[in-house]
């Protein structure tokens, strides 16, 4: 297929591993069971369906792609095609609310993204709660790709060709205290640059600039997820600044897939599918601790 063809019902098709560390999972973790979701930018359903399927939600789905659409009423209660670039989009909503309102890796699409965070907590019922993914957009890979003069769009990851926005911690969180929400829990999806599509850049990148690169707190966040609710509610403010995660032994991802043959895309399946139970058997069958 022409890479000017592809839609969304192509692109971002994969299955989620509820156990997994991926952005997927947590988003499930966050959104909670036996809730009336409203899943804005839901694609061909990759979250859609397990939110149905494994949590016991009922799902609306708001998506642009018309490709998409007979997907998602496979499994939605309600699917609605709409653009979120259009200020009216809220519309297709009058008189209703959700208990919770998905927003995975779609913020950074979105020309305003600023306005589509502050109309959808407006369809939030009493103490609902917002759950998104956004990708990080200081991962060390991804600066050590651009200070190399390397800006390769993709299909997907840090660098997809239809990311218009782009995010650190401090970003997420004023994107949500404009939007009078508040971040009050988060998850980080953690990978070395050795994980990532940008490995071939960081192994060209000197070892003295790769370790001024590893030195910030989030230089191993790939994604995070975060819930948040009303500005107004009494729980206390999860600060991302002030909550790293902790980060992955750069030598032990040496260990794990520094014999694997040369080629970004066996790499780049393991920075996005491998997940922490992956890496905890591959090191126990290695007998790395």
């Amino acid at each position: 297929m022409n890479e000017t063809n592809k839609s969304a019902a192509d692109i971002y098709v994969f299955d989620v591993d509820p156990n997994s560390d991926t952005a997927a999972a947590n988003v499930l973790r966050l959104a909670g069971k036996d809730k009336d979701v409203l899943e804005i930018g839901a694609g061909p359903g990759s979250i859609a369906r397990p939110l149905v399927e494994k949590n016991g939600c009922r799902v609306t789905a708001l998506e642009a792609d018309p490709k998409c659409l007979p997907i998602l009423r496979k499994f939605c209660v309600d699917v609605i095609h709409g653009d979120l670039n259009q200020p009216d989009w809220d519309k297709a909503f009058s008189g209703r609310s959700f208990d919770v309102i998905v927003i995975a890796d779609v913020l950074e699409h979105l020309i305003d993204p600023w306005q589509t965070l502050r109309i959808a907590r407006k369809l939030l019922r009493p103490n609902g709660t917002v759950v998104s993914s956004i990708p990080n957009a200081s991962h060390a890979a991804m600066i050590a790709s651009i200070l190399n003069n390397d800006v390769d769009y993709r299909d997907w990851g840090l660098l997809d060709r239809t990311h218009v926005r782009f995010f650190g911690a401090k970003n997420i969180q004023n994107l949500f205290r404009q939007a009078d929400l508040k971040i009050v829990d988060a998850r980080y999806v953690v990978r070395t640059p050795e994980m990532t599509e940008f490995v071939d850049t960081w192994r060209l990148t000197s070892a003295q600039l790769r370790g001024a690169l590893e030195l910030p707190a989030f230089s191993q966040v790939y994604q995070t997820v975060v819930l948040a609710v009303d500005a107004n509610s009494t729980r206390p403010e999860f600060e991302l600044v002030h909550n790293p995660p902790s980060k992955i032994d750069a030598s032990l991802t040496v260990k794990l897939i520094g014999n694997i043959p040369q080629g970004t895309m066996v790499r780049s399946l393991i920075g996005r599918f491998l997940g922490k139970h992956g890496r905890k058997l591959i090191k126990n069958a290695l007998g790395i601790r």
